[in-house]
This record gives structure tokens, sequence and C-alpha cells, in this order.
């Protein structure tokens, strides 16, 4: 089997975690930043990965004192001095800084370092004016990584080639940003993980900007990429301009965090992998019914924080329509109101309505009290994913609870496979899996594993095959949204806390 290779420019970067101070960051020398409430040279220092001395000499005059609300400072962004200028052009009718960028060699980001004007969001090229014309780099992919592999073929390919775009706000500064570079991390892995001869995979990673600016520059740069799968973004406020380059290029959207992406009725090419409120809920019942088989009492337990009164709602609605008997009950119970709700020998569900931890914690609370003073009733909890990030401060009582918990994530922590990963992540990156949940590192290799390698399984035409390749946290598995629509991640378990302290997991599948 030959050794993986990446591009060995980009090789420590990579290990590191800092792929993504690629050439969208490497050949812009200055950006422009308005001063915004609260900010302070160190705080927009660090925001950009300058030292306080940098701003101060691209800035004359500029002094802490001075800094005020709206002041425009020029920013140096890493990678060092302009491009020289080695001619000019002028501008004819119907030319863009893209072909003008390729009539004359040079990056977009090249082009428009030497024309800071086009750094503008307004920016628009006009007949007539004049652009400088910089000295080409070096002709080096310098934002992409590259992997390769060979192994004994095991299926026939529908191709051998994957070219993958991420767009994730990497170098917002703040946790999303963490999250998302944990999340391209598990991604890279699942690059070198998928299996099959001749393999080669390019991966083109951009930094997203801010919500309320365009991404029409980084979709331009990938369009003559001619992607196979572009993942991202990450604001809402991108999804349109994303689900449309998607459809005119035939190229799959993954969208990695959000469920709120409308386009997904009417785009074909647009892959969720978190699944709507209004699918969770149907999911949620039809797998209650699966493992409860009507003969239960289900109390709808109602407070003050009803975070979750429309799924509780909607759960209680659905149940009903199948004979389920149906009770309510207030979430701050006494154990005698409780008991006047429930039959010796009938189990009983509780559902809560809010799933914060305050909740949770009066629950667990409550219940323990109950089942120590009335051991003879079967109760059961039906509990939400986050309860899961509870848990571990409150085994005793979740287990105690009988609890069942409906999550589209849940990891083993001493399963054989996600202990070679910790340890392969560690390896590479130097660090180990951050503590969030669900843990960005497995999501990213979970879905990139199953996109890329039902790309490579089924090309144009993957869907709704199912991929049978081993995930570590989430079993992704796409359903088509109607007949015109995208595909979202139809992956649900009960995962279920047993008083004998052990735990089982339910699928719909």
């Amino acid at each position: 089997m030959k050794k993986l290779q990446f591009l060995k420019k980009y090789l420590m970067l990579c290990l590191c975690g800092l792929l993504f101070q690629n050439v969208l960051w490497a050949q812009v020398a200055l950006q422009q930043h308005v001063v915004e409430q609260g900010e302070t040279l160190y705080r927009i220092s660090k925001k950009y990965g300058v030292t306080v001395d940098m701003l101060l000499q691209h800035n004359p005059g500029l002094t802490a004192e001075s800094l005020s609300i709206g002041k425009t400072l020029q920013v140096p962004v890493a990678g060092g001095a302009l491009p020289p200028v080695v001619a000019t052009h002028k501008v004819k009718k119907n030319e863009t800084m893209w072909s003008i960028s390729q009539q004359y060699g040079v990056t977009l980001q090249e082009l428009m370092a030497v024309n800071p004007e086009m750094q503008a969001p307004d920016y628009k090229m006009k007949r007539g004016s004049k652009v400088n014309i910089p000295k080409a780099s070096a002709k080096v992919k310098t934002d992409s990584v590259i992997v390769e592999k060979k192994q004994p073929k095991e299926k026939k390919l529908a191709q051998t080639t994957l070219k993958v775009g991420v767009v994730m706000p990497f170098k917002c500064g703040q946790t999303e940003g963490d999250r998302c570079l944990e999340y391209y991390r598990g991604l890279l892995m699942a690059a070198e993980k998928v299996g099959a001869k001749d393999v080669r995979i390019e991966i083109y990673a951009h930094n997203e900007p801010a919500a309320k600016e365009s991404v029409d520059s980084i979709l331009q740069l990938m369009r003559p990429l001619h992607l196979d799968l572009l993942v991202g973004p990450v604001y809402p406020a991108h999804f349109a301009a994303f689900a449309a380059f998607a459809k005119q290029e035939d190229v799959k959207n993954m969208v990695p965090f959000s469920s709120k992406v409308s386009q997904v009725a009417t785009n074909p090419y647009i892959y969720l992998v978190n699944s709507p409120d209004a699918n969770k809920n149907v999911r949620v019942s039809n797998l209650f019914k699966k493992v409860f088989n009507g003969k239960e009492t289900v109390v709808m337990l109602t407070g003050s924080k009803k975070n979750e009164e429309s799924f509780s709602k909607a759960l209680s609605q659905s149940l009903s329509k199948d004979g389920y008997t149906i009770k309510t009950l207030p979430l701050s119970f006494t154990n005698a109101e409780l008991k006047g709700l429930l039959t010796v020998g009938k189990p009983a569900v509780l559902v809560p309505d809010a799933s914060d931890f305050a909740t949770y914690k009066d629950l667990m609370h409550r219940l323990d009290s109950f089942k120590t003073e009335f051991p003879g009733f079967q109760t059961a909890v039906l509990g939400y994913p986050e309860w899961q990030t509870y848990a571990s401060d409150t085994l005793y009582n979740i287990y105690k609870a009988n609890t069942y918990v409906f999550t589209n994530f849940y990891h083993n922590i001493y399963a054989s496979e996600t202990v070679q990963f910790e340890r392969e992540y560690k390896r590479k990156f130097k660090m180990g899996l951050a503590g969030t949940y669900p843990r960005m590192e497995l999501l990213g290799y979970d879905s990139g594993l199953c996109m890329m390698q039902g790309l490579l399984e089924h090309g144009k035409a993957f869907g709704e095959q199912k991929i049978d390749v081993p995930m570590l946290q989430s079993d992704i598995l796409f359903e088509r949204e109607g007949a015109a629509g995208g595909y979202t991640n139809k992956c649900l378990w009960f995962i279920h806390y047993k008083p004998n302290h052990t735990i089982e997991k339910f699928s719909e599948n």
C-alpha cells in the first residue's frame, strides 16, 4: 500500500491545524477593518493574527487613545509584501476580475492585492478603468491538500478523483471558528480513510467571510475547479448563494451544521447533515412507537422554560392518533401527584417540554425521590440530545431514571475504532479531541467519509445509497426531500441508559 502523500509545502501546516492560512490569507497584503464598539488594538490584532506594532506601522498616527468606533484601519495579513506591478491593463467591455487574472496568469488574490479598491464589497469593474497587473507567483496549488492512496481494489468505482471545496469561518476569532477548524481536521482524516485503488482527492479550503459580506468572489474562484463536493457555508446569509452555485455547477453542496436551509425543499444538490425539526419530530415519533408498544401511559410534563414545547406537542398528537394514553403533569410535580396518574403494572414514559440543564437536573432529582418512595411503579423518561452532555455529572440519576435520549450523535469512547481515531488525530495535530458535543472532529470525519466514499462509488448519482463504511459518531443516511428536493440526514437513535448501568441503542433501521 502506497503511503498517503500530501503536498510537501503544506504538510506541517496541515498537521498543526493551520492549513487555513492558505492563498486567501497569504497573498492579500492589506485589508480594511472598521472599528466596532468595545474593540481595542489588542483585540483587533488577535482577530487577524498580527501584532499591535504591525497595526501601528500600517496606520500612521494611530494610538490606543485615538482608536474610535467607525475608524477604518489597514490591517496587514500574513504573506509579506505586495507583489510588484509589471503592467497596467485597460478594462474592455464584458471583462471581469477573473478573466483579467487568467489573461495575465495571476491569481485573483494577487490582482486584488495590487488593486485595493477591488476589495470593497460594492466594487464593480468599469469599462476603460486602469488595472494594475502584478508579477505572477509560482504556479502552485497553495490552497489545496492532495491525498493519494493505493490499495487493492474491492469494488468498481464511478470515479477515482474528487475535488472538494470547503468554505467555513475558520478565521472569525470566535468559538465557531475553532469548531470549524476541528470539523475540517476530521474531514481531512476522512479523505485519508476512503478505501480504493488510485484515488486522488484535492481539498480546497477557503475562509468564509462575515455574514454581512458577499461570498461571490470565493465562489468565482471555485468555478473553474469543477468541484465534485462543496462543504459549507456556516452563515445562513450565504445559503442562497451556495445553493445557486451548486445547481449551476452541478456540484453537491453539503451543509454541515444548520438544519434550517429552506433551499433543500427545491434544490436536489443540497445535503443537510442535520435534519430539519419537522423531520426530527416525525422520526422520533416513529422510533418511539417502535421501542414502546403502545401499552404505556405517556405523561407530558409542562414547565416554564418550554424550549421544546413544539416538539412535545407534535409527539403528543402523533402518539394520541395511534391510541397511546396521554396525560399531562406540571414539571414541578410532587410524588403524590405523579403516583395519582400511574397504575401499578403499567409502564409510563415521561416527556418534558424543556431540555435545559436546570430542568433536567430538577427532573432527575424528583424522579430519584419518587422511585425511592414508590419503587413499585415502572417509569422511563424520554430526553433530548444535549442530555448526553449532562450525563457525565449525573450518571447515577440518569441510569436510575431509566432514561431514553433521542439523538443523531453518539460515540462509544471505548470502541476500538474511536480509540484508534483519537490516537491518530493526536499524532497528526498534536492535540486531543475538543470536549464539545457533538464532537466536531468526528462529525467532520463521518460526514466527509459518507460524501466522499459515496461520490467515489456512485459519482453524480449518489443520493440515498447506504455507504458501507464504519462511522464513529453518526450514521449519515441521506433521504430525499420530495421529488425535486435535496437530501437530509435521517440518522436517529434512542440511547437507553438502563437502571442496571448498561447502555443500549435503538434505531429506525
